[in-house]
């Protein structure tokens, strides 16, 4: 792991080898040179999305699937084999995107602007997964046929009612709030979320939906559910569990259906809490599930989105910078916690609030793409409260302006991957 981290932050610094030489090489129509300028790039990963240099990213993309095409029709000088090699290679390197959907509460409507901006353009990812309130938002996407979908993402009022169910309190109709029962909470779950596996959602949308849990009585990993690690779990209990916010609702067991329809509990009856707590953003389950190696990240958990820097004028050097950064202080995290913990371990409550914040601060929030809000529209301290409908529909306005300036960027990566696939497609044929 330590290996893999110095290799990636060495990647992030180099940001590849030069595009010049690139487009040097095609202009002689030299096979050879486009081949080892495409087999450095690839290990440095920048076309497979890695990299950090984003400004040039549409015209790298560009040039990339002109060096595939290249290679596929016109390349004498590089032989079949060591071209099939490097194609095995280039599918692997580039990889799938996935989309993730960070813990959100109610600011979860920002992640339907982003959805619905990726999915008017064609660039909604079929990989998705969600993490308490972006858990929601993901269930809410990968139970519905492609054309409910639709019709789904294009009402005007999309948002209202998904941060009516992420929240956790209520009017009482006298201008007060109370905290959901969590029979009311089931119950709002239950009404959007049809009553499926993720296995039966997988094949309803053809969108490999997987929500994060973290568990609730021991200290262990969290655990991504989808349908490739919990085919047979039904997605209902993932998003309760995933939303199970510590003091304010209980942990929640899971359940799997049996043959013939009957429901038995998963894990022994184990139960679960909110998914953000562990693994608010799985790109290591995802990147080995699902063979992703290209991340669009939106996050909008209040706990650490004011943090987060996803402008898109970071030169190679920031970028790094940026990430050592981030490994030392998970490493200073990862030290202090022991001692944090020995302290607080006489009382029940500051020691969940050690765990807790301990929890969120050793996780990685990066992503190839990042988006995540600039304006307060809702403010933080209200992310379990109801908010009104103007907030909803301002937050998915937010999310999708904030989707539409990271646009190049995901079609960059899409383009590169469309074009490997048709040659991988040919190549098959």
């Amino acid at each position: 792991m330590a290996a893999d981290s110095w290799n990636k932050g060495l990647a992030a610094l180099a940001g590849g080898p030069p595009i010049e030489a690139l487009q040097q090489a095609l202009d002689r129509r030299d096979s050879v040179g486009v081949f080892d300028w495409l087999a450095q790039d690839l290990k440095a990963g920048v076309s497979a999305g890695v990299g950090q240099e984003r400004r040039r990213a549409p015209a790298r993309a560009r040039l990339v699937v002109e060096a595939l095409e290249l290679l596929e029709s016109d390349a004498p000088d590089v032989s079949e084999r060591r071209r099939e090699r490097f194609f095995d290679f280039a599918d692997r390197a580039v990889g799938r995107t996935a989309l993730m959907l960070s813990g959100s509460g109610t600011l979860a409507p920002f992640h339907l602007g982003v959805v619905r901006e990726l999915w008017s353009r064609g660039l909604l990812p079929d990989i998705v997964s969600g993490a308490s309130g972006g858990a929601h938002v993901a269930a809410t996407l990968g139970t519905r046929r492609p054309e409910e979908l639709a019709a789904f993402l294009r009402d005007a009022r999309l948002g209202e009612e998904v941060s009516k169910a992420a929240g956790v309190l209520a009017g009482n109709g006298a201008g007060r709030w109370r905290r959901l029962s969590p029979e009311e909470l089931e119950a709002r779950i239950v009404s959007r979320i049809p009553d499926l596996t993720f296995a039966e959602a997988f094949a309803r949308s053809g969108m490999a939906v997987n929500i994060t849990v973290t568990p609730a009585m021991v200290d262990a990993p969290a655990l991504m559910l989808g349908p490739e690690t919990t085919p047979d779990v039904l997605v209902r209990d993932a998003v309760r569990a995933s939303c199970a916010v510590p003091g304010a609702f209980a942990p929640w067991p899971l359940r799997e259906k049996r043959p013939g329809g009957r429901r038995a509990a998963f894990a022994g009856g184990q139960l679960w809490v909110d998914g953000a707590l562990g693994c608010d953003l799985p790109t290591e389950a995802l990147a080995e599930r699902f063979g992703a190696r290209h991340f669009i990240a939106s996050v909008v958990n209040p706990m650490v989105a004011w943090a987060l820097d996803d402008r898109a004028d970071q030169t190679p050097l920031t970028a790094a910078a940026r990430y050592w950064n981030g490994v030392l202080f998970r490493a200073h995290v990862s030290l202090t916690e022991p001692f944090a913990r020995a302290l607080t371990s006489c009382d029940p409550r500051a020691a969940w609030l050690v765990r807790t914040a301990y929890a969120i601060a050793s996780q990685r929030y990066a992503a190839d793409v990042l988006i995540v809000p600039t304006e307060r529209i809702v403010g933080a301290t209200r992310t379990l409260s109801p908010i009104t409908p103007g907030e909803a529909r301002a937050l998915v306005a937010h999310g999708a302006q904030r989707a539409a300036e990271k646009v190049s960027l995901v079609d960059s990566h899409a383009r590169v991957r469309g074009a490997l696939d048709d040659i991988l497609g040919r190549r098959a044929a």
